[in-house]
């Protein structure tokens, strides 16, 4: 019951519900790509006025695609349509990114002992002859089989347990001598044969004899 002198309190279902006032202009909003304004055309502000938009940056803004190795022929079939070979040389070696590098595989038919076929590679033509590959390979394979004899391999090792490998400091094993001379029979083959032809072939050391790779310019 309500007693005298008590007023009634009113509710908050009972009071009057207000609306915020809408702005009468759009308001601006900012990002990272700078202030962009809402307004109208024939209103411009500063800020809008101050925007410019970004250009397209210059071809020399990339970075060079990296080029990704390829098997060669027969084990990958035919070139791609969508690749370099047979084209012309665009670039300069030891300057420029190759277009391709060209993947000779590791013959493992012939054991542990690393050899490579000798398949003249499609990707090839017209830069060096059947002939020219195969006597670079058959020079290589001849070097590898070389460095891994077995007499060899015998002297050194006993000279190094009997000196305690100090034998490694005053001369150089029959291995290491042969792969030096792998290094430059490729780098004599590359002067006279394949840089001239827009190719490179590149030491199979720095891949542990697991193919041979060529650039192709």
């Amino acid at each position: 019951m309500k007693t005298r002198g008590q007023k009634k309190r009113k509710s908050s279902d009972d009071r009057p519900l207000l609306l915020p006032s809408l702005p009468t202009t759009m308001p601006t909003t900012t990002s990272n790509r700078g202030i962009y304004s809402t307004r109208l055309a024939s209103e411009p502000s500063e800020a809008s006025a101050s925007y410019h938009a970004p250009t397209t940056p210059s071809p020399a803004f990339y970075p060079p695609t990296p080029t990704y190795p390829t098997s060669s022929y027969p084990l990958s079939g035919a070139p791609s349509r969508l690749a370099h070979f047979g084209t012309d040389q665009v670039g300069v070696i030891g300057k420029d990114v190759p277009r391709e590098i060209l993947r000779v595989e590791r013959d493992f038919s012939s054991g542990d002992i690393a050899q490579f076929y000798t398949s003249y590679p499609l990707e090839l033509e017209g830069r060096v002859t059947p002939s020219q590959f195969q006597d670079l390979i058959n020079d290589i394979n001849a070097l590898l089989l070389q460095a891994n004899s077995f007499s060899h391999a015998v002297v050194d090792n006993v000279l190094m347990v009997v000196t305690f490998h100090l034998s490694l400091l005053v001369r150089q094993s029959h291995f290491e001598k042969e792969l030096d001379r792998l290094e430059r029979i490729i780098e004599t083959k590359n002067i006279e044969i394949f840089n001239p032809a827009g190719l490179n072939v590149l030491s199979p050391r720095k891949k542990a004899f697991l193919f041979l790779e060529i650039e192709y310019y």
